[in-house]
């Protein structure tokens, strides 16, 4: 069931700006073991934004993802993608991901 609810989720931030809602506000961090496991608990659901701080300082996204059971571990995973990340703990409110309505 985990594989198959991860498979309905969008990942990609141009597909999914609706998961991008409060980032602007939210601390970037570096990616690594160390940050992630002094920030973020187990077992806990949340967004999160992968990326990397241009030239002038701005976080660019590079990825943007949801992991419904543990945002730690699904950070932890993609140790390596980016140089920074951005999140939001807690599970989406009812309705927040769009209805898909292309044919089945």
């Amino acid at each position: 069931m985990l594989k198959k609810v991860a498979e309905s989720l969008p990942s990609v931030s141009a597909g999914a700006p609706w998961l991008l809602r409060g980032f602007d506000r939210a601390q970037t961090h570096p990616l690594v073991s160390a940050e992630i496991d002094r920030l973020v608990r187990v077992g806990v659901p949340g967004r999160f934004a992968l990326g990397y701080r241009d030239a002038r300082g701005a976080f660019r996204i590079q990825y943007v993802g949801y992991a419904p059971y543990d945002l730690r571990a699904e950070l932890t995973a993609r140790l390596g993608t980016g140089k920074c990340f951005k999140f939001r703990v807690g599970p989406l409110a009812p309705g927040a991901m769009p209805k898909d309505d292309s044919p089945a």
